[in-house]
């Protein structure tokens, strides 16, 4: 069985009416969403997601048109309740034959009356050839559509998805820079291309999980796809809480993407760090790298770090800004990623590499302890920097974690831990460093064994045995 949509002509309106109220006005879109044209093919799939060739729509609802573009002003807001005729009376079937011979059955459903507004029809056309009955899917679609208008919401029928992905985008206006730019790009580089001729009435899990391994093709690792489902499903999430969807399909299991293996988090050991400082001695990295190591600091927050931040006597800096950097704009020094300054102590080797560092130069409170360095040029120097040791692969943000893992080998306790890193939350500590743990809680268990590997001692008392009472009186204590 094939399925089409039907291409909807305008209502009826009179120079008094207008369309339903916002539940069943579904050509006004919210926030000046796009509405997608009269007429398109129900299931048509992205440009990249055609060539997977599964996940067929079964099935597709479109509204009428109406010849308003613009919300009246007196008209409810886009969430306001509306009243609405719960009589199914005006629901029937229709037959037509098309020109190739197949036959057409329209599903009407009379959503109801909204203020000053005129009935608004949703049709549903399945079409098939030689077929004189009106099949189950047809009955089943007429019995959803009536189960829909009962309880007062039938999804908008032309909200396309990409649109969704933007405007939930545009409705968190509270977002970092950086971080919108980072979502931005995820949703023009990636989901644009795939979803681009998507409804959202049309998304089904097989969709989702076209598009998995696609993005497993080009290239990117689990934790990513992981990413791309998770914003996925909060800007759905957001799509039904504004009644712009029916569901979220990201809640059902089958769209959810396949467990990965975590990749194996490359650390150095304590005698590498040392290998590595050495290295980088009068070099520009070498305060980047010393501050890496001897802090765990990030990349943002080193390049942003200033000398009224350093407390050298007191062996301490205080990590209250990051700077970063989204392309088009300025360098921007703002608070941390978890917007709560800390306080990290200095290991020895680090008081010493900054203290020489400030008796080489003047340096006023506001500036920079690395320098006007910029984060990518960090990044490009310690990768060069890396291969030339010979740790190809090893990320400037892995010093990080080295300094984290040695740590922990170390004994710190995880909140200690937790409290050096910036972390908001002990269990993301946990979780990031899980190998080290499970190594630990190993080293532990093979403590124990070493403890217990005693030859026994044999245990009880002879019957002469002396046992001294409370009152220091020596005494014969019966068997």
């Amino acid at each position: 069985m094939s399925v089409t949509a039907c291409c909807a002509m305008p209502a009826e309106v009179d120079d008094r009416a207008v369309t339903s109220a916002p539940r069943t006005t579904h050509n006004v879109v919210p926030g000046g969403m796009g509405v997608a044209a009269h007429g398109a093919v129900a299931g048509t799939q992205g440009r990249r997601l055609h060539e997977g060739g599964r996940g067929q729509i079964h099935g597709t609802i479109v509204a009428r048109a109406s010849p308003w573009r613009t919300r009246p002003s007196w008209m409810p807001g886009p969430l306001s309740g509306a009243c609405y005729d719960t009589a199914m009376a005006g629901s029937h079937i229709e037959k037509r034959r098309n020109q190739d011979g197949s036959v057409a059955w329209r599903v009407v459903v009379r959503v109801g009356y909204g203020r000053g507004a005129k009935r608004e029809t949703r049709v549903v056309c399945i079409t098939e050839r030689d077929q004189e009955k009106a099949p189950a899917q047809v009955k089943a679609a007429l019995k959803e559509l009536e189960r829909q208008a009962e309880s007062g919401f039938i999804p908008p029928a032309h909200v396309m998805l990409v649109d969704v992905f933007r405007e939930w985008l545009r409705s968190h206006s509270g977002l970092a820079a950086k971080t919108r730019y980072t979502y931005d790009c995820l949703i023009e580089s990636h989901f644009a291309p795939s979803f681009e001729r998507f409804r959202v009435v049309d998304l089904r899990p097989t969709h989702m999980q076209d598009y998995y391994a696609l993005q497993r093709e080009d290239g990117l690792s689990d934790a990513t796809i992981h990413w791309h489902f998770r914003t996925v499903h909060a800007a759905l999430k957001w799509a039904v809480e504004s009644e712009l969807a029916a569901r979220n399909i990201c809640d059902l299991k089958a769209a959810k993407p396949p467990r990965g293996e975590r990749p194996e988090m490359k650390t150095l050991t304590a005698k590498q760090m040392r290998g590595v400082l050495k290295a980088v001695a009068g070099t520009t990295l070498e305060l980047p790298v010393v501050i890496a190591c001897g802090t765990g600091m990030r990349r943002g927050e080193i390049c942003g770090l200033q000398w009224r931040d350093v407390d050298l006597k007191a062996g301490a800096v205080r990590v209250a800004a990051s700077l970063s950097y989204v392309p088009g704009y300025d360098l921007d020094r703002k608070s941390t990623k978890t917007t709560r300054a800390r306080t990290v102590g200095l290991p020895a080797f680090a008081i010493d590499a900054l203290t020489a560092a400030k008796r080489a130069k003047v340096c006023p409170p506001g500036s920079y302890v690395v320098g006007e360095l910029h984060p990518d040029d960090l990044t490009k120097m310690w990768r060069e920097k890396a291969d030339a040791l010979g740790l190809e692969g090893v990320r400037f943000h892995d010093l990080r974690h080295s300094f984290a893992t040695v740590l922990l080998e170390s004994g710190a306790d995880v909140k200690s831990l937790q409290d050096a890193l910036g972390h908001s939350r002990a269990a993301t500590t946990t979780d990031v460093y899980l190998h080290v743990t499970e190594r630990m809680r190993e080293k532990r268990t093979e403590m124990v064994d070493a403890a217990f590997d005693v030859p026994p001692e044999q245990l009880g008392s002879t019957l002469d045995a002396d046992v001294v009472d409370i009152a220091g009186k020596s005494k014969t204590t019966p068997v």
